[in-house]
């Protein structure tokens, strides 16, 4: 090989002419088959398989999403080349996007290649309305995704400006020959209501902020109730305030009407709102001031109330204790501050912190001994342990044995 090469070296330096002539003919030769074969950076080929996609209005349900994902796969089933179609509704990217990878014959089993099969789908799915569908190749890397061939990005710190200058990119792009699914990337925010509670129209109507979140979520979301089985399947129980009762006053009408407590420094009115307790009206280090207080209504210690060794600091200041077992440390002691609240001529309110069933069922033991019971932390969870039993739209906790056992 070594001579090989040293000879045919020799003769190019020798025959240089003719060396260039032959390369400048093998250039030329070059362009002209241009015209036969193409030019890309990454050529084109045919698998026999192609994707669409579909974007949908961002406040799509999945309902509405998989029926429209249902009469796109009838429309390209019609096409006689196709012969599977696997869909993908939301998934990562949201409800408003559906995925389909098309599957068609061979390249050798049919009659027109892949671009005038995605040319037919494109033409008939361009009559759809409220959908924005893409015809493109399928990934080279499964999971990479694929580019468009051609993309022009736009950056400012104007919304509305990209939008206009991306509307004017389209419409001049729309005009070169051959180009085609010319979109714009821009989507507009999901509807969003943002609601605020007037706390003080709230407390007048003896209503929580927490009451009115629970029948905002009941009007919009629903609450999962239970679980329906059926064999290997399942599905949520969605309990959903009906149509009709999805307005402010049908939200309302329903909610609980509670005693209102108030800070003392609403006590000229009180009278006349029904007030029936006042909780914890100064801060604990300077509850003092209410021995020497003459009022209407019965006082309630909530802070400055903990266990038995509280009753010294309360017992002239306070007509009533708040009882909680978290505080106390737990159902004995809550037992033997019950108690003593007799003994001493106090009054018993049943509270608790915020905490799941579990840990706030075994005061329902003391309700019989309480004048007013407050139990509703599980209510202000987003789930609650398994078992318990709620009645949110009174504001009841119940006795769970799921959660304690028992029957």
């Amino acid at each position: 090989m070594d001579r090989g090469y040293r000879a045919l070296l020799a003769w190019a330096l020798d025959h240089g002419k003719t060396v260039i002539a032959v390369s400048v003919a093998l250039f030329l030769g070059s362009l002209g088959m241009v015209a036969l074969t193409g030019f890309e950076f990454l050529p084109k080929y045919d698998r026999a398989q192609f994707e669409i996609r579909a974007e949908l209005p961002p406040s799509v349900h999945l309902e509405a999403a998989e029926a429209r994902a249902v009469e796109i796969e009838e429309i390209v089933r019609d096409i006689p080349e196709v012969t599977h179609i696997y869909t993908v509704v939301g998934g990562d990217t949201g409800l408003d996007h559906v995925v389909m990878r098309v599957l068609t014959q061979k390249k050798g089993e049919r009659d027109r290649d892949l671009d005038a099969i995605q040319d037919e789908v494109r033409e008939r799915l361009g009559v759809l309305a409220g959908v924005d569908v893409s015809v493109i190749d399928a990934p080279l890397v499964e999971g990479a995704g694929m580019q468009r061939p051609i993309e022009v990005e736009l950056r400012g710190a104007s919304t509305a400006a990209l939008e206009e200058a991306a509307d004017l990119v389209r419409v001049e792009l729309s005009r070169i020959r051959g180009a085609a699914e010319i979109q714009t990337t821009y989507r507009p925010g999901k509807p969003e209501l943002r609601v605020e509670v007037d706390r003080d129209k709230a407390a007048a109507a003896g209503l929580s902020v927490g009451q009115a979140g629970i029948a905002l979520r009941m009007a919009v979301t629903g609450q999962v109730v239970g679980t329906f089985r059926e064999g290997e399947h399942t599905a949520d129980i969605r309990v959903l305030a009906r149509e009709e009762d999805r307005t402010p006053e049908g939200l309302m009408r329903d909610l609980p009407k509670r005693r209102l407590v108030v800070d003392l420094s609403q006590v000229e009115s009180i009278m006349s709102l029904g007030v029936a307790v006042l909780e914890q009206p100064l801060a604990a280090e300077r509850d003092a001031a209410l021995s020497h207080l003459e009022r209407a209504v019965p006082v309630c210690a909530d802070e400055s109330f903990h266990d038995r060794a509280s009753f010294d600091r309360v017992r002239d200041a306070y007509d009533m204790v708040n009882i909680k077992l978290d505080k106390a440390g737990g159902l004995t002691e809550a037992l033997a501050c019950a108690n003593e609240a007799g003994r001493l001529g106090l009054s018993v309110m049943v509270g608790c912190m915020v905490s799941t069933s579990l840990a706030i069922e075994p005061a329902l033991l003391m309700a019989e001994r309480a004048a007013y019971v407050d139990l509703d932390g599980p209510l202000l969870l987003e789930a609650d342990r398994p078992g318990a039993q709620h009645d949110r739209g009174s504001g009841l906790l119940r006795p769970s044995p799921g959660v304690w056992g028992g029957t």
